[in-house]
């Protein structure tokens, strides 16, 4: 029994270096995370104290005490969920929609001609412009704000999934025929594992532009969200406070990059080869 304890511990021994690489390593691929934040830090601060008095530009400690402030109140949280609510329902309908029309355009030449050119003027016209039209057409409701937030999003999702779908390998297609698989099977096992990268990569870019458009319409014309709070302390020339509101967008959209879409894209893409070059 001594003997085999004694043959164990070499064992036990070289594996704890192994484990303390594998934790170097993941703490050393934080790293350039904490350096760029450090510097941009630090660029913000030097920025804001050589400029002339007459810029109103706030520091960072202006900026994450009003900060403190504002998270210590409740009516803060009712603007995140109302926004973030606006922005995942207009979201939704996007990616639907342009997941269905991308994935027509992509297989059949019937689609592609019929709606490509509207496609095209879709991503020409200025979110902006869109904003306006929806207030016009459906008024200060939260219908505008949602198609606002859908119409002005789906132009890219569905021109990313319509390349997604361009670019599946037709020799899979073949051999699915030939085995006499269903359109059903065909499109379940076959394209749709082609293009999840670019449905994932549509979803990334289109919560992007949602969360641009969301903030848009609500500073035209709501009296609630994270649009409207830019606007209201723009009104009052409250650097501090734009700052601090947008600090609170970017951990928004930074947990749900690292938290939500890129853990998502791990897991289904887990089948993926990893490319070292």
């Amino acid at each position: 029994m001594q003997s085999e304890k004694v043959q164990q511990l070499p064992v036990i021994a070289s594996s704890a270096p192994r484990a303390s690489r594998a934790v170097r390593r993941r703490v050393g691929s934080y790293l350039p995370y904490l350096y760029s934040v450090l510097g941009a830090l630090l660029a913000w601060w030097l920025l804001a104290a050589l400029l002339p008095s007459q810029f109103i530009l706030a520091t960072p400690l202006q900026t994450f005490t009003v900060l403190g402030g504002l998270l210590q109140k409740p009516d803060t949280y009712v603007h995140i969920v109302l926004t973030l609510m606006r922005l995942f329902i207009g979201f939704f309908i996007a990616e639907i929609l342009g997941l269905i029309l991308g994935t027509l355009m992509g297989l059949r030449q019937y689609f592609e001609r019929t709606f490509s050119l509207w496609v095209v003027i879709g991503l020409t016209i200025p979110s902006l412009v869109w904003a306006i039209i929806t207030l016009m057409i459906f008024g200060l409701s939260e219908a505008g704000v949602i198609v606002a937030i859908a119409i002005t999003s789906f132009p890219v999702i569905t021109v990313n999934i319509w390349g997604g779908v361009k670019s599946i390998n037709t020799k899979l297609l073949d051999m699915a025929k030939v085995f006499r698989l269903s359109r059903a099977d065909i499109l379940l096992r076959v394209i749709l594992p082609q293009i999840l990268p670019y449905v994932f990569s549509s979803s990334r870019y289109g919560i992007g532009i949602c969360w641009k458009i969301a903030v848009v319409v609500e500073m035209l014309g709501s009296s609630n969200g994270v649009g409207y709070q830019f606007a209201y302390w723009f009104g009052l020339l409250s650097m501090s406070h734009v700052f601090a509101w947008t600090f609170i967008l970017v951990v928004i959209m930074t947990v749900m990059e690292f938290g939500v879409i890129r853990v998502l894209e791990r897991r289904v893409l887990a089948w993926r080869p990893e490319i070292n070059f």
